[in-house]
């Protein structure tokens, strides 16, 4: 049988973006960002400073989001649920951040020198800011029934044990 926390790691490490829900008052949204993490499970990303997600989240930090992979088979598919709250990234952290992300988004040098933005892309009169989010709650799709789908909870601490990346 297989450690829900290990396979909870390897769903992240194995996906590169996630299906963020955020709410204010009556608006719900939803938004797939790509993302990186960190070895603590601090999940990142980048949006535009007035995308309808991020006005959501000025008013209510709470969010959920989901991680898997769509293109596996209904029989297959394992997936997690996260509760978490964002907050935007400090000054001070940017440039690991801009690291961490581009490195985990683009592993290989060549295409990521293409892609890679400079802090400025993220700070002063920029349009875009780094967020992250610090998860709450994570739950794993249970696969020992198929009568209803169920979920169990993943420790985070337990998680914090298997770090996504040995660099972060």
């Amino acid at each position: 049988m297989e450690n829900p926390v290990e396979k909870a790691r390897q769903i992240i490490v194995s996906n590169r973006y996630l299906a963020l829900a955020t709410c204010s008052g009556e608006t719900p949204w939803v938004a797939a960002l790509a993302y990186a993490v960190d070895k603590d499970y601090i999940f990142y990303f980048y949006s535009a400073k007035n995308s309808l997600h991020i006005e959501h989240i000025k008013k209510n930090p709470n969010v959920a989001f989901t991680i898997y992979n769509s293109t596996l088979p209904s029989d297959e598919v394992d997936g997690l649920q996260i509760a978490g709250i964002v907050t935007q990234v400090k000054l001070i952290d940017l440039p690991r951040v801009i690291r961490l992300y581009y490195e985990q988004t683009f592993p290989d040098e060549i295409i990521r020198a293409k892609w890679k933005q400079p802090i400025s892309a993220f700070k002063d009169v920029a349009i875009k800011r780094f967020y992250q989010i610090k998860p709450i709650k994570v739950y794993k799709i249970d696969l020992s029934t198929t009568e209803v789908d169920r979920r169990i909870e993943i420790s985070l601490e337990e998680l914090c044990r298997y770090p996504a990346y040995s660099h972060s």
